[in-house]
Parts: structure tokens; sequence; C-alpha cells
């Protein structure tokens, strides 16, 4: 298993890409199933969105040098 933090930072933008690609399809999905229908996988990707909107620059860490920073 892997933590939500780490699978966050490692995969948000695919699964935003993959939700936002499918959606329409899911849409007529639920006109007969319901709203339940891939609601792990909507939940998943609202929890990308958010980590997205709430890390705009990225995850990197603030007190660490970049590269080229390094080598300057």
């Amino acid at each position: 298993m892997i933590d939500r933090v780490t699978f966050l930072d490692s995969s948000c933008t695919t699964i935003v890409r993959l939700w936002e690609s499918i959606y329409p399809a899911i849409a007529i999905m639920r006109e007969r199933g319901g709203p339940s229908v891939y609601e792990n996988f909507e939940y998943l990707a609202v929890l990308s969105k958010q980590w997205i909107n709430s890390h705009p620059n990225g995850a990197y860490p603030a007190n660490m040098p970049r590269w080229d920073e390094l080598h300057a």
C-alpha cells in the first residue's frame, strides 16, 4: 500500500486528466445507474484536484536547493 500524500504527489495530474477524459461517458452511465457509478474514481479525482490546487508550485521542499543552484 502507498500512503495518500505519496500517491497524490506522484499521480494527481494523471488522475485528473483521466477523469476529465472519461467523465462524459461516466455521466451517460450515471443516467441509468445513478451517482454511485465510478464514485470511488470520482473521489480520487476530487482529492487529486484538491492536491493540485493546494500545491500550485509542486511539492518540492522550500528549504531544499534546486539542482541549478548547486552547480552555479
